[in-house]
């Protein structure tokens, strides 16, 4: 078993910081115009009900790793929407 959680381990840390390097772009470019909204919206759902499906059932090596996605998720959706918010221009 101790396999087992280690590959669960392992995956989840790769699939937590998988968001940072599109994270530190967004900030660092202040753009977010390549960006899909709706990618990030089902990303968070999904991720949401991991995290619950995780603890419900107290497997750690599935909702440590995905509450960790779910809050960068939620920081580059926040992110996405402030500079997208900054840089949309408003015809009339």
């Amino acid at each position: 078993m101790v396999i087992v959680d280690t590959i669960g381990y392992v995956g989840g840390a790769l699939l937590s910081v998988q968001l940072f390097p599109q994270i530190h772009k967004v900030i660092q470019t202040k753009s977010s115009k390549d960006l899909s909204f709706q990618f990030l919206g089902l990303n968070i759902m999904g991720l949401l009900c991991m995290t619950i499906y995780g603890v419900l059932n107290n497997d750690t090596p599935l909702y440590i790793p995905a509450i960790i996605s779910l809050s960068n998720t939620i920081i580059l959706f926040g992110s996405a929407w402030y500079y997208h918010e900054k840089t949309e221009t408003v015809v009339i």
